[in-house]
């Protein structure tokens, strides 16, 4: 089905009229709506479609956070000027979205080992970060560094900004769709964390898309491996050999940093060094 511009914006905005989309990221219905009309004869069964699919890629992005409350905690807490109290914030913070919480057990290592081969990055970015940028504490990083924080969930943008803003940093956050809009600026380090597969059940290849069109000299792709019952699963076999195989053909290198729930891919689109 062939629709205008039109016709695509006033599904769009049906979609936000919904209280559960108001604060998803209009370039993502539209994504979505532009793909599903290739299949929906109809408007109102591409409604429904739309509304389907953007519940799906809602809940990779879902915390459990009451934004107002934790907004005012973080306020709270930095006006104290008490530091455990600030890192006890963020963490409470980190426990209310599924991804942070399971990486909350291996923060004191999982920085350093990543940074111990990337080297320490002075300009970064955060791609659909969801709560990650409140890990900023464990990165080992200076606050001088160009930090940018992409996700495509407004209220979860406003309070990692004021965040930024409260802990020093630039606050380089933008409600963004990485895979309708890939970031521009050049960085040391990309950070994809168990994102890979959520793109790719949204669209396939879109994973590898946002890979590919990062300008990072290093990318960190990360991949659960243990579900939301504890239990072992192997996701990143699924993908495993198409990416070995892009990584080949681009004359990448890669390593692989294995933690007890986590495995992290490192492609370093650089220099070339020895495998």
């Amino acid at each position: 089905m062939k629709l205008t511009d039109v016709e695509i914006d006033e599904i769009v905005n049906q979609v936000k009229a919904s209280k559960k989309y108001k604060y998803l990221c209009a370039d993502t219905i539209r994504d979505v709506v532009k793909i599903g009309s290739k299949t929906h004869t109809s408007l109102k069964n591409l409604l429904k479609y739309a509304k389907k699919k953007c519940h799906l890629i809602l809940a990779s992005y879902l915390s459990e956070l009451d934004y107002s409350s934790s907004g005012e905690e973080l306020k709270s807490a930095f006006l104290s000027g008490d530091q455990d109290r600030i890192t006890h914030t963020c963490l409470n913070i980190m426990a209310k979205h599924a991804s942070t919480r399971e990486r909350m057990v291996i923060l004191n290592e999982f920085y350093s080992r990543l940074f111990k081969i990337t080297g320490t990055p002075k300009r970064m970015v955060d791609l659909a970060c969801a709560l990650n940028p409140f890990s900023f504490r464990w990165m080992g990083v200076s606050k001088d560094i160009i930090y940018y924080a992409y996700d495509n969930n407004m209220q979860t943008v406003e309070l990692i900004k004021l965040y930024f803003q409260l802990e020093g940093l630039q606050p380089l956050v933008e409600e963004r769709d990485i895979l309708c809009n890939p970031p521009e600026a050049v960085v040391d380090v990309g950070l994809l964390f168990k994102m890979y597969h959520c793109l790719e059940h949204r669209q396939k290849g879109a994973g590898w898309r946002v890979i590919e069109k990062t300008p990072a000299q290093w990318m960190a792709v990360s991949f659960p491996t243990r579900n939301l019952a504890n239990r072992n699963v192997d996701i990143f076999s699924n993908y495993k050999q198409g990416i070995l195989e892009k990584i080949k053909k681009n004359r990448w290198n890669f390593d692989i940093v294995e933690f007890e729930n986590e495995l992290v891919l490192l492609i370093n689109k650089g220099e070339e060094r020895g495998q």
